[in-house]
């Protein structure tokens, strides 16, 4: 196990790398609370940004787990999938909201919520993966928790402009880059203790109890590559559990 800080806009603009959300993973769950706080925190960081001493934010831990595919290196995330996703969601509103400049566009799309070869850098659980994709490619979206938390987002990032009207988009990407996370990559040597089955299990253990089908899923899944995973998960046990 290694441990590292990086910022969460350094982790996210790894070009050649993608983010895959693992099937027993919980689908996207912040709200409108979670959501305000977050933005809050953004705000705090833009008020010190012309300050001597600029304020930094500690933004949580991030679990991965490295695999190779190809020329592409995916990114499983045991933990902090919604600290990755919101603020993938919070560039997203960024884009639609403050500019019309095809660079600044062209940024974000190519920098965040692209691979290099094109493809949408995140893919989240089934559950959320079609509104996803859709506000990634600017798509009429279905209601969700996704497109809920974007339309949040929208409005929060339009009455600030309201009350500061000389905010830019390279304001907001500022204080994404000072949202740190301790990044914690996980080992393949499975006499580490890094298993990522148990791992899941502790750092969940002090929430909301998983229940004994999340249980099941996770040990099944996790036993298999991250495409077997989509293809086991959307075939078999999405439709039949």
């Amino acid at each position: 196990m290694q441990a590292q800080v990086h910022s969460i806009s350094n982790v996210l603009s790894l070009t050649a790398t993608s983010f895959f959300i693992p099937p027993f993973q919980r689908a996207y769950a912040w709200g409108k609370t979670e959501i305000e706080r977050y933005f809050s925190d953004i705000k705090k960081i833009l008020q010190y940004k012309d300050k001597p001493k600029q304020l930094e934010h500690f933004f949580g831990t991030l679990v991965v787990k490295s695999e190779i595919n190809g020329f592409v290196n995916i990114y499983k995330i045991i933990d902090g999938q919604q600290r990755l996703t919101t603020t993938l969601i919070f560039l997203i509103a960024l884009r639609d909201n403050l500019t019309t400049d095809n660079n600044e566009i062209n940024h974000i799309n190519q920098t965040y919520l692209f691979t290099s070869n094109g493809n949408i850098k995140l893919t989240p659980v089934i559950k959320d993966y079609e509104n996803y994709q859709a506000l990634v490619n600017k798509q009429i979206t279905k209601p969700s928790i996704i497109k809920t938390a974007y339309d949040i987002f929208c409005n929060l990032i339009n009455d600030y402009k309201k009350q500061f009207s000389e905010v830019i988009l390279q304001d907001f990407i500022y204080a994404i880059k000072k949202l740190n996370v301790a990044v914690i990559f996980l080992e393949e040597d499975p006499f580490k203790g890094e298993d990522p089955q148990i791992i899941f299990e502790t750092l969940n253990s002090l929430g909301k109890p998983l229940t004994l089908s999340d249980l099941i899923r996770n040990y099944v899944l996790l036993n298999f590559p991250a495409d077997k995973q989509t293809k086991i998960y959307e075939t078999l046990w999405f439709p039949k559990i």
